[in-house]
C-alpha cells in the first residue's frame, strides 16, 4: 500500500485543486458572463443548460446549418493561456477518438478572454441523475450493459495517449441512440492528461507539481499523492462509479467541510464490501471481488486496462445464471385459512337438494303400540267395553343414508375451488400436518369433530370434508354452520 501523504501536504495541494462540480474552492467572488442571446461565430446562443467547474454549457443554433448544437464556453476567470490550450486539446482528443460512445466536437474557437467548443447537443440526463431517478442504484446486469460501452470508449482514448482523470457518473450521459434508450456517452475531456506524442511540441504541458486534478470522491491514491498517472487511474474512478451504481452510495462519501479528510480516506481506508453496503442488491460474489479489485490502493493490484475490466464484467454476466425468484412457502395459518375458506364456500354455494323420503319400515314388536300386544279375549258380553286410551305414537328417526346427488355436487364444488387448488399446489413438506376440526350446527347444536395427522394437505382437506358431510347430508331442512374451529400446525 502506498504511504499516505501528510495533512500539511494535502492542505497545500488543496489550494491548487482544479476540480468540477461542488468541489470548486475558487467559486464565488467573480462575476461570470452570461452569453445568452449573443451571436458567437455563427452560433445563436439561446439558453444556458449546464454549469461545470471550468466552463458553462449553452444551447445554441448553427445559423448556417440550421441545427442545434451545444457550446461549451470557458469561464473568463479561468481562461488562462494554459486552460485555453487544454480546451483545444479536448477538442483534438474528441476528434481523434472517433468512438460512438464519445462526445463529438464540431469546432473550436476563441472569444475575448475565453474559448469555446461547439459540440453535439445531447438529449437525456447524466448517469448520476439516471441513478437518482431509478431509486439510487440499478440491477447489476443493467449496470454492466450500460457502462461496458463507456469503458470501450475510454480504452480507445487510452490507446492514443489520453487519460481522462475525471471519470464519474456526472461525466457519463445517458441518451437514446440507435433505438437504445440507455446509450451512454463519455463527456468532459477538459482535464484529460495527454502524453508527449499526442500533445506535440506546441501542446499544453503536464500538470504543474503540487496541483491535483480531478474530483476528490473519485480520485485514485496516486492522483492525491501527485504521482504520475496512467490508465489505471481511470480504472479506479470507474470502480468508484460501479460501486455507486450497484450500491446506491459512494465507497468514500465526502466528509462535510473537510476536503482533506475526503481525500485521506482514499489513502488509508477500505470501502465496505458491496454486499455489505447493499445486502438486498443480489450482487454476485465474483462481481463484488472485481469491483473491490478496481479500488485497490496499489495500481498494480487493479485490472491493467479498461478493456480488461470490460471483458471481466462481460464474462461475469455470461457465466452467472439468472436469479430465479424465491418461492415462498405459505405458513400453516395461511394454508388452513385457504382450506376453511374453500369449505365455507362449498357450504354457501352447494345446491340444496331435499333427500328422497324412504318408505317407513314396519315397526318391530318391541316398539309396537300396547293395544297391538294385548291378548285377544272373546267378547262374551253384549255390552261394549270402553276403549283403552291410545298411547301417542313413537317418533322413530329413519336411518341416515348417503345422498349420491348431494355428494356429487359437493365433490364438484371442491374440485373446482381455486383457493383449494392453490393450497394444494403451494403447500408441501415432509413434516406431518396436525389438524383438529370442530363444526357446530345451528339450532340443534350438533357437533361434528374430526382429527387428522398427515403430511398431505389433500388428506387434511378430506378431514374437513368428512366433518361437513356428517352435517350436510343429514335429512331434514338445510342446516347452517354457526361455529368453525380449526387448529393445526407442524410439530
Amino acid at each position: 500500500m502506498d504511504s499516505p501523504v501528510s495533512p500539511a501536504a494535502l492542505r497545500s495541494a488543496q489550494l491548487e485543486l482544479l476540480t468540477v462540480g461542488s468541489f470548486d474552492p475558487l467559486a464565488g467572488g467573480f462575476r461570470d458572463i452570461d452569453y445568452t442571446g449573443r451571436l458567437i461565430d455563427g452560433y445563436a446562443v439561446e439558453s444556458r443548460i449546464g454549469r461545470g467547474g471550468m466552463a458553462d454549457v449553452y444551447r445554441a443554433r448553427d445559423t448556417a446549418l440550421r441545427c442545434e448544437v451545444a457550446l461549451k464556453i470557458l469561464r473568463p476567470r479561468l481562461a488562462s493561456p494554459d486552460m485555453c490550450a487544454r480546451m483545444i486539446q479536448e477538442a483534438q482528443a474528441a476528434a481523434a477518438i472517433q468512438h460512438p460512445h464519445m462526445l463529438r466536437v464540431f469546432k473550436i474557437g476563441t472569444l475575448p478572454g475565453s474559448a469555446y467548443l461547439a459540440m453535439e447537443l445531447l438529449h437525456g440526463s447524466s448517469f448520476n441523475h439516471w441513478l437518482h431517478h431509478h431509486g439510487g442504484r440499478l440491477p447489476w446486469r443493467e449496470v454492466v450493459a450500460m457502462l461496458v460501452p463507456a469503458m470501450d470508449a475510454l480504452h480507445e482514448a487510452h490507446e492514443i495517449g489520453l487519460i481522462h482523470r475525471d471519470v464519474k457518473a456526472e461525466n457519463l450521459f445517458v441518451t437514446t441512440r440507435a433505438r437504445d434508450p440507455r446509450f451512454v456517452i463519455v463527456l468532459d475531456l477538459g482535464i484529460a492528461k495527454a502524453d508527449a506524442a499526442f500533445r506535440g511540441p506546441d501542446g499544453p504541458g503536464t500538470t504543474p507539481p503540487g496541483r491535483i486534478v480531478g474530483t476528490p470522491t473519485h480520485m485514485a491514491p496516486e492522483q492525491i499523492e501527485d504521482q504520475p498517472v496512467d490508465r489505471r487511474c481511470d480504472v479506479y474512478a470507474m470502480g468508484v462509479t460501479l460501486y455507486h451504481a450497484l450500491t446506491g452510495r459512494l465507497p468514500f462519501p465526502p466528509v462535510p467541510g473537510s476536503l482533506m479528510r475526503t481525500m485521506q480516506r482514499h489513502l488509508s481506508e477500505l470501502p465496505p464490501p458491496l454486499r455489505t453496503a447493499a445486502p438486498d442488491a443480489d450482487i454476485p460474489a465474483a462481481l463484488e471481488l472485481l469491483v473491490m479489485q478496481t479500488l485497490a490502493k496499489r495500481r498494480d493490484d487493479r485490472p491493467p486496462s479498461m478493456r480488461a475490466l470490460a471483458e471481466a464484467l462481460e464474462s461475469i454476466a455470461a457465466t452467472t445464471p439468472p436469479t430465479r425468484p424465491t418461492r415462498r412457502t405459505p405458513s400453516i395459518a395461511w394454508t388452513l385459512a385457504l382450506v376453511l375458506l374453500t369449505a365455507l364456500l362449498w357450504v354457501v354455494t352447494a345446491p340444496s337438494v331435499a333427500p328422497t323420503p324412504l318408505p317407513t319400515p314396519p315397526l318391530p314388536d318391541r316398539i309396537r303400540p300396547a293395544e297391538t300386544l294385548a291378548p285377544r279375549i272373546p267378547d262374551m258380553s253384549l255390552e261394549t267395553a270402553p276403549a283403552a286410551p291410545t298411547p301417542p305414537p313413537v317418533d322413530v328417526e329413519p336411518p341416515r343414508t348417503r345422498d349420491p346427488q348431494r355428494h356429487t355436487a359437493r365433490r364438484r364444488a371442491l374440485d373446482n375451488s381455486p383457493a383449494l387448488a392453490a393450497c394444494r399446489r403451494d403447500f408441501g413438506g415432509d413434516d406431518p400436518l396436525s389438524l383438529s376440526i370442530e363444526l357446530t350446527v345451528e339450532a340443534t347444536g350438533a357437533v361434528s369433530q374430526a382429527r387428522v395427522r398427515t403430511p398431505d394437505v389433500t388428506l387434511a382437506t378430506a378431514c374437513i370434508e368428512a366433518a361437513l358431510l356428517n352435517l350436510q347430508l343429514a335429512p331434514g331442512p338445510r342446516r347452517e354452520i354457526i361455529k368453525e374451529t380449526i387448529q393445526g400446525g407442524r410439530p
